[in-house]
């Protein structure tokens, strides 16, 4: 005859059995995930790839040999889900063997480096959030394991988005848009092409262009979506077309709306790497 105390105590094995072994009370397991590859300050190392691609008949132009260099930003803020990103300083990138991976061609394609934009690719994990830019560099020697250094600078910028709505859209081609969200973003209505069956819109854009976030018409509060949309710059000079908008009037009840981005506060984060391995 058991006792009252041995009762309880095998009372409480069965639980602790039926807990472990019963799908519904099972413990969530925690995946397993790689560590941190590198990190200086805000700024981590996400990823390293490296390519080596050897082809028959590739084009002059095509980049078989490479590396793509991804640096996570970790902003500080749980909320913030769009950022603007602009790697003001870089300076010149190595491996262990001499080679300088950072070429003057190079440069050139590092849009970040160049000038303000919107950040493509956002990461959050492990408390931490804020966008991810990618470096695309020659390829190491191969002996090479390592990276000597990668020091910089970010000015990061988290944004939010606010939709804009300008009446009586034949009015104002041919003049620059005016609000206090586009200081540093120029919007200007270039062409309107009325037709029968559809209508062409264009607009051209100076300054912060990656802060006009995407745009359409409205006809009777409704808005429209073209049939195709294209871009083309020129220096400073963005021009977007919209074409084909269906059902589109030259009258006071047709609108543009444009969405742009609402910036935060700027925050300048500099990071320096030494020694890095490479896969």
């Amino acid at each position: 005859m058991l006792t009252s105390r041995r009762y309880l105590f095998y009372l409480g094995v069965l639980l602790i059995y039926y807990c472990n072994c019963t799908p519904g009370f099972a413990q969530e397991q925690v995946p397993e995930r790689t560590p941190p590859t590198a990190t200086s300050g805000q700024v981590e190392i996400d990823a390293i790839r490296i390519t080596r691609i050897k082809a028959s008949d590739a084009s002059p132009e095509a980049d078989l040999t490479n590396m793509q260099l991804s640096m996570w930003i970790d902003v500080k803020d749980a909320k913030a889900r769009a950022f603007l990103v602009w790697l003001v300083k870089l300076e010149p990138i190595a491996d262990d063997m001499g080679k300088v991976l950072s070429t003057d061609d190079r440069r050139r394609d590092i849009l970040p480096l160049a000038k303000e934009v919107l950040a493509s690719e956002l990461k959050t994990s492990r408390d931490r959030n804020g966008p991810v830019v990618s470096l695309w560099l020659d390829a190491p020697s191969r002996g090479a394991s390592q990276l000597k250094s990668l020091k910089g600078r970010f000015e990061v910028t988290p944004a939010g988005t606010e939709t804009l709505e300008l009446e009586n859209l034949p009015s104002i081609v041919g003049k620059q848009v005016k609000h206090k969200l586009l200081t540093e973003t120029n919007v200007m209505v270039k062409s309107i092409e009325w037709g029968d069956y559809s209508t062409d819109v264009t607009l051209e854009v100076t300054g912060q262009h990656d802060r006009l976030i995407n745009w359409t018409v409205a006809q009777d509060g409704q808005p429209l979506p073209p049939a195709s949309l294209s871009k083309s710059a020129a220096g400073d000079l963005v021009q977007i077309s919209g074409k084909g908008f269906r059902r589109l009037r030259p009258n006071e009840n047709t609108s543009l709306l444009i969405t742009v981005a609402t910036v935060g506060k700027k925050q300048v984060i500099d990071f320096e790497f030494t020694d890095i391995d490479l896969p």
